[in-house]
């Protein structure tokens, strides 16, 4: 497979917060992406999250020959991030506690995969021909239960276990970030957001707006925060929107 990537980011501070604790970057050209949301109500959320994108982008300079080395640089790219945020709390007493989440997508010209890691509720999806599926979990109390059997999912959102990270990057004692493959074809769409997209808009809108902006990145950025802060913006909303051209 010999696709190339087109790519777009967007952000919003919304209508709520005093300053935007997201981090985000997409470098189509080698096929990296990546987003983090620091803890809100947290000394030091932007700080986290500009640290943790930083180090992971570092770590993902590549070049990738072998597509079997990409789960493992993925997993790496996010334990230097974990240690990155550790290090800089650990030293200055004003940062101490801070967190975030933490996706990263390493999806090299050429490989025909997606490698991608985890950490928190931030989201990765996948569209393809209409179908948007969400590939991260959310590692929350909250959907833990669900998981578990001891929640319903329609319950879950209003649970005070919501947004409460079961492993943040920087706070955690040892972070298990989900890391996976998926397999890619030309005219693929990857999404990467912040939880004031996925909390604020519904999975079958973003569906329909990646949709009608298909072949458009930019656009399709665009219309994803614009709806986030139209059903009321409450949080930060970033995204980060790639395009597989064949």
């Amino acid at each position: 497979m010999t696709g190339t990537w087109r790519a777009a980011t967007a952000t919003h501070v919304g209508h709520v917060r005093a300053r935007n604790e997201d981090a985000l970057a997409a470098d189509p050209a080698r096929g990296v992406f990546l987003l983090a949301d620091g803890m809100g109500g947290h000394a030091g959320g932007d700080v986290a999250s500009t640290l943790a994108l930083e180090a992971a982008r570092a770590a993902l300079a590549g070049p990738w020959p072998q597509t079997a080395g990409l789960n493992a640089a993925v997993g790496d790219a996010i334990a230097r991030a974990d240690q990155a945020v550790r290090a800089r709390g650990a030293a200055e007493a004003a940062l101490s506690g801070m967190g975030t989440t933490l996706t990263v997508v390493l999806a090299p010209p050429g490989h025909g995969v997606a490698a991608y890691g985890h950490v928190g509720d931030s989201r990765l999806y996948h569209w393809r021909s209409g179908l948007l599926r969400q590939i991260s979990q959310d590692q929350t109390v909250a959907m833990r239960l669900v998981r578990d059997g001891l929640m319903g999912r329609a319950e879950a959102p209003a649970s005070p276990y919501w947004h409460l990270l079961e492993q943040p990057i920087g706070t955690a004692a040892a972070v298990a970030p989900e890391v996976g493959t998926l397999d890619l074809a030309a005219g693929d769409v990857l999404l990467l957001c912040s939880d004031g997209l996925s909390d604020m808009v519904p999975d079958a809108m973003v569906g329909d707006l990646i949709a009608s902006h298909a072949d458009a990145p930019a656009a399709a950025a665009a219309a994803l925060v614009e709806a986030a802060l139209a059903a009321g913006g409450h949080d930060n909303v970033s995204v980060v929107v790639a395009l597989l051209v064949g």
